[in-house]
């Protein structure tokens, strides 16, 4: 929370835009990114898997995006008769190459948020930041504006 990352060909330039890139351009828009490296896709999928059961998906709101991890696979061969290294380039493809890059960004949060910090910004996240279950409610310590 506060910071945006964007994937390594952020860095690209858009020749359709007179030359500068999406990073230059959303720099120029105000927003700073800090641009993540290219990381090997089996060692990114990997990363996701230990990761994954520290996430909580909202089902309701990311029925699209469950469908879309079900249906991320990897190309089969029938001439090996094994599968391919890279995963298969479909829709399922958009979603699961941004939860990659968002799993690639887990480790960059503020080493000073606490796990309680971190359980507030998950109970904002479900519930809204005016809806908030106890123990968050009237709390003082979240009632100051820009907090997170």
């Amino acid at each position: 929370y506060g910071h945006y990352y964007a994937p390594h060909d952020i860095s690209v330039r858009s020749w359709s835009d007179n030359a500068i890139t999406r990073y230059e351009r959303a720099h120029q828009m105000g927003i700073p990114f800090e641009i993540l490296k290219q990381a090997d896709v089996a060692d990114s999928i990997d990363n996701c898997k230990l990761l994954f059961p520290r996430l909580h998906i909202h089902e309701p709101k990311c029925k699209t995006f469950i469908r879309a991890l079900e249906g991320y696979r990897r190309v089969y061969d029938e001439e090996r008769q094994i599968y391919s290294q890279k995963p298969l380039h479909s829709w399922e493809s958009d979603f699961c190459d941004s939860f990659r890059y968002m799993c690639q960004s887990v480790g960059r949060t503020a080493p000073e948020m606490t796990s309680r910090d971190f359980d507030r910004l998950r109970a904002q996240a479900l519930y809204g930041r005016d809806q908030l279950p106890f123990p968050f409610n009237n709390d003082p310590r979240y009632d100051k504006p820009g907090r997170f």
